[in-house]
Protein backbone atom coordinates (compact mmCIF):
# COMPACT_ATOMS: atom_id res chain seq x y z
CA UNK A 1 0.00 0.00 0.00
CA UNK A 2 1.17 3.42 -1.33
CA UNK A 3 1.96 6.05 1.27
CA UNK A 4 0.25 9.14 0.57
CA UNK A 5 1.91 12.60 0.95
CA UNK A 6 -0.43 13.98 3.52
CA UNK A 7 0.67 10.84 5.63
CA UNK A 8 4.03 11.82 5.09
CA UNK A 9 3.34 14.82 6.31
CA UNK A 10 1.32 13.95 9.15
CA UNK A 11 4.47 11.25 10.11
CA UNK A 12 6.90 14.16 9.94
CA UNK A 13 5.04 16.19 11.97
CA UNK A 14 5.05 12.95 15.02
CA UNK A 15 8.60 12.93 14.37
CA UNK A 16 9.34 15.72 15.20
CA UNK A 17 7.28 15.47 18.57
CA UNK A 18 8.61 12.41 19.27
CA UNK A 19 12.31 13.51 18.73
CA UNK A 20 12.40 16.30 20.59
CA UNK A 21 11.57 13.82 23.52
CA UNK A 22 7.92 14.95 24.66
CA UNK A 23 5.85 11.87 23.23
CA UNK A 24 3.57 13.07 25.96
CA UNK A 25 3.38 16.28 24.04
CA UNK A 26 1.83 14.83 21.08
CA UNK A 27 -0.64 12.92 22.90
CA UNK A 28 -2.17 16.37 24.95
CA UNK A 29 -2.41 18.08 21.41
CA UNK A 30 -4.40 14.88 19.76
CA UNK A 31 -6.71 15.22 22.79
CA UNK A 32 -6.86 19.13 22.73
CA UNK A 33 -7.70 18.80 19.28
CA UNK A 34 -10.06 16.18 19.89
CA UNK A 35 -12.16 18.13 22.86
CA UNK A 36 -12.44 21.06 20.37
CA UNK A 37 -13.63 19.23 17.32
CA UNK A 38 -15.98 17.60 19.50
CA UNK A 39 -17.47 20.67 21.22
CA UNK A 40 -17.69 21.99 17.68
CA UNK A 41 -19.46 18.55 16.64
CA UNK A 42 -21.55 19.56 19.71
CA UNK A 43 -22.38 23.01 18.77
CA UNK A 44 -23.90 22.34 15.69
CA UNK A 45 -26.14 19.81 16.86
CA UNK A 46 -27.49 22.52 19.11
CA UNK A 47 -27.83 24.44 16.20
CA UNK A 48 -29.81 22.18 13.96
CA UNK A 49 -32.29 20.59 16.62
CA UNK A 50 -31.83 22.60 19.44
CA UNK A 51 -30.03 21.70 22.82
CA UNK A 52 -30.76 18.08 24.55
CA UNK A 53 -34.45 18.06 25.73
CA UNK A 54 -35.50 21.19 23.96
CA UNK A 55 -36.05 20.06 20.13
CA UNK A 56 -36.89 22.66 17.94
CA UNK A 57 -38.44 21.27 14.28
CA UNK A 58 -38.93 17.76 13.33
CA UNK A 59 -35.57 16.45 13.70
CA UNK A 60 -35.05 15.38 17.02
CA UNK A 61 -31.35 13.50 18.77
CA UNK A 62 -30.54 9.77 17.91
CA UNK A 63 -27.35 9.02 19.21
CA UNK A 64 -23.86 9.15 18.02
CA UNK A 65 -21.81 7.65 15.56
CA UNK A 66 -17.84 6.91 15.82
CA UNK A 67 -15.80 8.72 13.30
CA UNK A 68 -12.38 9.10 12.55
CA UNK A 69 -10.91 11.70 11.39
CA UNK A 70 -6.94 12.08 10.64
CA UNK A 71 -5.13 15.42 11.63
CA UNK A 72 -1.43 16.66 12.09
CA UNK A 73 -1.37 14.83 15.58
CA UNK A 74 -2.83 11.51 14.76
CA UNK A 75 -5.89 9.88 14.05
CA UNK A 76 -8.93 11.11 16.54
CA UNK A 77 -11.89 9.53 17.14
CA UNK A 78 -15.35 11.49 17.48
CA UNK A 79 -18.84 11.11 17.92
CA UNK A 80 -20.77 12.50 15.38
CA UNK A 81 -24.27 13.32 16.80
CA UNK A 82 -26.88 11.11 14.99
CA UNK A 83 -30.42 12.35 13.97
CA UNK A 84 -34.15 11.08 12.86
CA UNK A 85 -37.00 13.04 12.11
CA UNK A 86 -35.77 14.23 8.30
CA UNK A 87 -32.56 14.94 6.50
CA UNK A 88 -29.68 16.92 8.71
CA UNK A 89 -27.06 18.99 6.80
CA UNK A 90 -23.89 17.56 6.99
CA UNK A 91 -21.73 18.99 9.82
CA UNK A 92 -19.03 21.95 9.38
CA UNK A 93 -16.26 20.07 10.14
CA UNK A 94 -15.95 17.92 7.32
CA UNK A 95 -17.93 16.22 4.24
CA UNK A 96 -19.17 13.02 4.45
CA UNK A 97 -16.90 10.02 3.43
CA UNK A 98 -13.85 12.75 4.23
CA UNK A 99 -11.13 11.08 6.51
CA UNK A 100 -8.60 14.28 6.90
CA UNK A 101 -8.68 17.04 8.43
CA UNK A 102 -8.76 20.34 6.99
CA UNK A 103 -5.73 21.41 8.41
CA UNK A 104 -6.54 25.25 8.00
CA UNK A 105 -9.24 25.03 11.18
CA UNK A 106 -5.34 23.70 13.47
CA UNK A 107 -3.92 26.85 13.21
Amino acid sequence: MAVSKKQKEFDWVKAFFKKGGHPQLLQTYQNSIQIALQRELEAWADEVCGPKGKPKGSLRRNGYYPRRLLTVAGWVELKVPRFRGGKAPPPPIFNPYQRHAVEMMML
